[in-house]
């Protein structure tokens, strides 16, 4: 929230974490929407601020012909690298933060 407004001369900041572990099995509405959730690995150097029990929920926004999440397998366990921006899902009169996945792949 210190960034904004956003819009065409200040853009959605956009950050990087590696060996990110997958939390249970992500969930896919609509063929276009992928929600899953990920933690800190603790073998890892990421640039999550938080301890290794937290997890924070993702969702991945694709298209129709994309599948959803099977760009990639993401099972429970799984590390993977993400490229994401930080934004607050308000449902239910409850807002948490959950990051916006634009890319994923495996960890290597």
């Amino acid at each position: 929230k210190h960034f904004e407004p956003f819009g065409p001369n200040n853009m959605t900041p956009v950050f990087m974490s590696t060996k990110a572990q997958v939390v249970g099995d992500p969930r896919v509405f609509n063929n276009t929407t992928c929600v899953f959730k990920v933690r800190r690995n603790h073998h890892s150097n990421s640039s999550f601020n938080y301890s290794p029990d937290n997890v924070l929920e993702c969702v991945l926004y694709r298209s129709a012909s994309a599948n959803g999440c099977d760009t990639f397998e993401l099972k429970t366990g799984h590390l993977i690298d993400i490229v994401y921006s930080v934004d607050e899902n308000h449902w239910n009169d409850k807002t948490k933060t959950q990051l916006r996945i634009r890319d994923y792949k495996p960890s290597n």
